[in-house]
């Protein structure tokens, strides 16, 4: 039984158009009164959030154990039964960024070390405490660490920011990737906001886990990693019907260039953190 009231007033408050049932067939607004108690008020809010979290769950089991399900349903028409994939990428980007700053500060100074690489003569990498850095660098040089350490900490505090930059072009490659196919940039949108949602929903069990166990981040990384490519590659195939030689392929050139796109924009993003705070 509906606890919500509607107006008797059939015009929509929204567009003035006239509202046959509960819902504005114009604007889709629905006709409710303005005036609600308080009880009214709390009875659609958690109305609204178990709607939205009964997609959410209903996704996400899928979204794990049928890679390209959800894009492929999407792209078909059938979107009523799951959460649009904008929606789902946003609340676990958001989501991702509280875990990834939890995991920055847990480890801040262990990802600054293993991020400032001191060589020797021969060019081979050191493994240095911050106290013998210290005594082989110039000032000069421990000023350009510092910035690159404030830098590396600004680009996680900006994780979300710049994964919707991302976003597009990773779609951008998959779609050059599958020029000759009948697919839209935004069907290679979708299936990228799905697949950056299974990649940032793992991450976060990953760093959750390593914040509570250190000891896992020496060879939890490795399987992760593992574990990505391979999704990548089912998901692909399951999308485009094509053969394994081609999705094989692809997956490879797909995996180089998200490397390449991401490593580009982190190096941008490090670079104007480190000139504007020189």
């Amino acid at each position: 039984m509906s606890h919500k009231r509607y107006r008797s007033d059939n015009h929509c408050l929204n567009c003035g158009s006239i509202v046959n049932e509960h819902f504005c067939g114009t604007c889709g607004q629905e006709n409710l009164e303005l005036k609600e108690n308080f009880f009214h008020m709390v009875v659609h809010v958690v109305g609204d959030f178990f709607h939205f979290d009964s997609k959410f769950f209903r996704s996400i089991i899928p979204l794990f154990t049928k890679p390209g399900f959800l894009t492929r349903q999407y792209i078909e028409g059938r979107r009523v039964s799951y959460i649009h994939p904008l929606r789902l990428f946003f609340f676990v980007t958001i989501m991702t960024v509280l875990v990834a700053n939890a995991y920055y500060k847990k480890f801040e100074k262990d990802l600054a070390d293993e991020t400032t690489i001191v060589t020797d003569d021969a060019g081979n990498p050191q493994k240095l405490s911050e106290a013998e850095k210290k005594k082989l660098l110039s000032e000069k040089d421990l000023k350009e660490v510092n910035d690159f350490k404030v830098a590396f900490g600004n680009f996680f505090y900006q994780f979300k920011y710049i994964s919707f930059f991302l976003l597009p072009l990773y779609a951008l490659g998959f779609k050059l990737l599958y020029r000759r196919s009948r697919t839209y940039y935004m069907d290679h949108l979708t299936y990228t906001m799905h697949v950056q949602s299974f990649i940032y929903i793992v991450l976060s069990i990953v760093w959750l886990i390593n914040i509570a166990a250190p000891a896992t981040r020496a060879w939890l990384s490795d399987i992760v990693l593992l574990a990505i490519i391979v999704y990548v590659l089912l998901s692909l195939k399951y999308v485009h019907q094509q053969s394994w030689l081609k999705t094989i392929a692809k997956s490879i050139i797909a995996f180089f260039w998200t490397m390449f796109v991401t490593l580009a924009v982190f190096v941008l993003v490090v670079a104007i953190s480190v000139s504007v705070a020189s």
